[in-house]
């Protein structure tokens, strides 16, 4: 069995991720890409992001595009951490590490940066190692 074929599980529970972007193909996308390893909320904005943390406490992981409207993904982590504190938040972007995302890093806002298009393996193993007690 390989990592693509692995059902992502913490404790008993699959591994719910909230994946924020406001294109709705890629939302679409990462739902198909990732749906047989996790659980896949999704959010359109950083807003309805943010309200599906307030009223979800079982979210594990947060993924988010960087580049969206109204509220740019650092400004949603960033606002997603005062919720939830104490779990993985992923960036995505087209474009390359920019001095921002990289700052984010280095001061563990974000705990890990993917470019577009996120490669599942990757992706997965990255799961794997916030949840090895699997």
């Amino acid at each position: 069995m390989s990592i693509l074929d692995l059902n992502i599980k913490k404790r008993n529970d699959r591994i719910k991720v909230l994946y924020v972007d406001d294109h709705l193909s890629n939302l679409q996308l990462f739902q198909l890409m990732f749906k047989k390893n996790c659980e896949i909320k999704i959010a359109e904005s950083g807003k309805e992001g943010l309200e599906i943390l307030n009223k979800q406490n079982d979210i594990d992981v947060v993924v988010s595009d960087f580049e969206m409207p109204f509220m740019n993904g650092l400004e949603f982590i960033n606002n997603a951490r005062k919720i939830k504190k104490n779990i993985p938040f992923f960036m995505l972007s087209c474009s390359i590490l920019t001095n921002e995302i990289e700052e984010a890093l280095n001061n563990n806002i974000v705990n890990h940066f993917f470019r577009k298009p996120i490669r599942r393996e990757s992706f997965l193993n990255e799961l794997l190692n916030y949840y090895k007690q699997i």
